[in-house]
This record gives structure tokens, C-alpha cells and sequence, in this order.
């Protein structure tokens, strides 16, 4: 009896397989029988982590996970999107959207030369804030922009004021040093004079 249940599976199994049966499958349909099994399966990682996953973002992961290694990249991206949603207490609860997805990856795939772009700034000399020291309350001031046009040539008064204030910070940094600071406490002789 028993040889007779693996003979009757090995031909139920015979029935259900088209690859046994002679038939060539495409590679299309390989990659559609390998795609939905990945989506139920990384909607069954998102499941376990308590998240649920929109079915446009599923199709934008799967998109991004065919150009990276599955499980480190999964991982990763699951555990950014943990975090921002506690962080952020996003408006969806615990789905995941596509534009949370998009800022996800976007931030995992940054790389050094976006940090040093972001890093340096080009600010242009016209529309930079004026600052100005004031003496009695010894700090900066911003000056208004809109009152006065700028120009590249300067006039005469503007290069005094340059001078000036260049000065004016030089005192104040002189003066700020220890070693140009008065001492609060006098020596004492152990004389007792």
C-alpha cells in the first residue's frame, strides 16, 4: 500500500508540473513565477515587522531590490522606514506608501560626493545678509537689504566703513584674549605687608 501512495504522488506531481511533462518554459514565465513569489515574500518580511505595504510600493521595491542584494538591502530599507515612522508618527499608522519608499531609498543611496555637494554652497555676494558690530551691545546685527542697492564698485564712504569695522573687530578679539584680560583676583604676599 505504501509503494502505491508514492507512485500516486509522484503522478499527481507529474500532472501539476509542466517542466516534468517535456514542456519548455519561457524565461518570462520564470521570471513571473520568481517575481510573485519575492512579492509574497517581502510583503510577508513587512507583515512580520508590523508594517503593511502598498501594492505600488511593493512594485517600486521590487524594482530597486532587482539592482541590489535582496536580504542586506530588505533589511535596511525596513529598518529605515521603522524608524521614520516612529520618529515622524507618518499619517498612514504603519502602511508604507511609494513617497516614504522614494525618501527612503534616496537617503540609503547617498553616497560621499552628495554629502560634499550639499556641504558646499555657493552663496551669491548680493544676496548674502550684511552684518554689522555694534559696540554698546557687543554683538552683530543684520542690516536691511532692501534699503540700499548693491553695487559691485563700492564708494568711498563704503571702504571707510570696511576699515572701520575691521577694526572694530580686531579690538574685540584683542580683547577677548587671557592674556590682555585684567586679573580679578590680586596676588597676595605671604609677607603681609
Amino acid at each position: 500500500p505504501e509503494r502505491k501512495r508514492e507512485i500516486a504522488s509522484s503522478s499527481d506531481e507529474d500532472e501539476r508540473s509542466p517542466c516534468s511533462q517535456g514542456a519548455i518554459v519561457s524565461p518570462r514565465e520564470q521570471y513571473t513565477t520568481m517575481m510573485a513569489s519575492d512579492r509574497k515574500r517581502i510583503a510577508r518580511t513587512f507583515k512580520s515587522r508590523g508594517l503593511t505595504i502598498q501594492s505600488t510600493a511593493l512594485d517600486a521595491l521590487l524594482n530597486v531590490l532587482s539592482r541590489e542584494t535582496h536580504d542586506e538591502t530588505l533589511f535596511a530599507i525596513i529598518d529605515e522606514i521603522k524608524d521614520r515612522l516612529i520618529t515622524g508618527g507618518g499619517p498612514g499608522g504603519n502602511v508604507v506608501t511609494t513617497s516614504l519608499l522614494e525618501e527612503v531609498v534616496a537617503e540609503l543611496s547617498r553616497d560621499a560626493k552628495d554629502v560634499t555637494d550639499e556641504a558646499v554652497q555657493l552663496l551669491d555676494a548680493f544676496q548674502t545678509p550684511r552684518l554689522e558690530f555694534d559696540a554698546t551691545r557687543k554683538q552683530f546685527s543684520l542690516l536691511d537689504n532692501a534699503s540700499e542697492k548693491r553695487s559691485l564698485y563700492g564708494k568711498a564712504t563704503d571702504k571707510v566703513d570696511m576699515f572701520a569695522q575691521r577694526y572694530a573687530l580686531i579690538q574685540q578679539r584683542i580683547l577677548r584674549q587671557d592674556i590682555f584680560q585684567p586679573k580679578l583676583v590680586q596676588g597676595m604676599n605671604s609677607e603681609g605687608a
